[in-house]
């Protein structure tokens, strides 16, 4: 009885955790991946759309934000352990 009462407590927790985990991934869609390099040139797909909430570097220009682009996927930036 009272490891019938476990595991069907169990079983409600884990169906909680997969809704509120489905719910969460449809208001909060994953992030596309970077642009590829292409014969070591970046790809042109930086939105120039305006956020609701600007970041740290909102007030970049295109070309600076090229520039950062090609430096963090350069091999100088590979000790940042950001590209895999």
């Amino acid at each position: 009885m009272l490891l019938g009462i476990l595991l069907g407590t169990i079983a409600l927790g884990l169906l909680i955790a997969l809704i509120v985990d489905v719910t969460h991934q449809e208001q909060h869609p994953a992030p596309q991946a970077p642009a590829p390099l292409v014969d070591g040139q970046v790809e042109d797909q930086i939105a120039a759309s305006e956020s609701p909430n600007p970041g740290v570097f909102h007030d970049l220009t295109r070309t600076e934000l090229l520039s950062l682009q090609k430096y963090l996927y350069s091999d100088k930036a590979s000790d940042l352990n950001l590209v895999s």
